[in-house]
């Protein structure tokens, strides 16, 4: 976001973006340390909480992590 624009408007909006912006960075410090999956029980847990996203694709600046492809696609590649 725009700092510029966000303190010109007049309204609170900018503790919303700090709180985001630190939630962004706490993500990818955590993810950036992130420990072994210890069984198949926690990958399931780790991939139900990604699913759970509105775009479990991409990571919050866009870039992307996953791919999801159609079942029919899939046969085809292998």
């Amino acid at each position: 976001s725009d700092i510029c624009s966000i303190l010109s408007d007049g309204t609170s909006a900018i503790d919303e973006v700090l709180q985001s912006s630190m939630a962004h960075k706490f993500a990818i410090l955590g993810a950036s340390n992130a420990e072994t999956v210890r069984n198949s029980e926690q990958a399931q847990s780790i991939l139900d909480t990604l699913f759970a996203c509105e775009n479990p694709e991409t990571t919050s600046d866009g870039r992307r992590i996953a791919a999801i492809i159609p079942e029919e696609d899939f046969e085809k590649r292998f």
